[in-house]
């Protein structure tokens, strides 16, 4: 059954931030759908970060970020008067 998995990632720690891509993505490849949220903090690019939130958007997920700093191409911009209404329509919060 497929559900609908937001994971929520406040961590600027590098480790925390790669553990989170892979977990998001794994839950995609799962058949579930992901929402990733990057909230409050700056991401710790690097290509295997970037690499996953792009084949999570490529399969079909949705990335967001409420930091300006964090837009990019696969990266949407969410107000923090949009994201509540977004985790509501969730099944499963996953925290990092």
């Amino acid at each position: 059954m497929e559900r609908k998995i937001a994971f929520l990632l406040r961590d600027e720690g590098r480790f925390r931030q790669s553990e989170f891509s892979r977990s998001s993505l794994g839950m995609l490849l799962a058949g579930h759908e992901v929402h990733v949220f990057v909230l409050d903090v700056v991401l710790q690019r690097n290509p295997y970060i970037d690499e996953n939130l792009e084949w999570i958007v490529d399969a079909g997920g949705r990335v967001y970020s409420n930091n300006e700093e964090n837009a990019a191409d696969y990266i949407e911009y969410i107000s923090d008067e949009d994201l509540p209404q977004r985790l509501l329509e969730a099944d499963f919060i996953v925290p990092f």
